[in-house]
């Protein structure tokens, strides 16, 4: 009984401590370049090419900001018409930036500070009896709900 208590205080204790590296980490803002450094490669292995410029995150300031965010076309748009699908990404972001005032969230009405959204493009095209969007997901492995 004494051993089985020692193990399982062994666990609970290294439990914690992973538990509070990870709330620091994200609290000193390690959240965003953690998203910027996987997010792209999450996209790619899913079958979608993205890039990202900028992400922090700051959740104790209640600060977001993205930079630089593009999705490109499915490979199979790009081969049969790169002039288009190469130059026009599939959805673009130039800039997002949200700033909430944390000490509102406790109250009736929050106030968000800034929302600034720069630089959004996206394009939609049929083309090749699909979408792009449709073509993506198809690439992705995920099934389209409406034909």
């Amino acid at each position: 009984m004494k051993k089985a208590l020692r193990i399982l205080w062994k666990i609970t204790k290294w439990t914690l401590i992973v538990l509070a590296v990870l709330v620091a980490f994200i609290l000193c803002g390690g959240l965003g370049p953690l998203v910027k450094w996987t997010a792209p490669a999450v996209a790619k292995s899913m079958g979608a090419e993205l890039t990202l410029d900028q992400c922090v995150i700051l959740p104790l300031g209640g600060y977001v900001k993205i930079a630089g965010l593009r999705v490109e076309n499915p490979e199979s748009f790009r081969t049969k018409n790169a002039n288009v699908y190469e130059k026009n990404a599939l959805a673009q972001i130039g800039n997002l930036e949200v700033d909430v005032a944390m000490l509102s969230l406790f109250t009736k009405e929050y106030v968000v500070d800034k929302v600034e959204l720069t630089g959004l493009r996206a394009l939609y095209a049929f083309d090749y009896d699909t979408t792009n969007v449709d073509a993506l997901m198809a690439e992705m492995g995920l099934e389209s709900t409406d034909k």
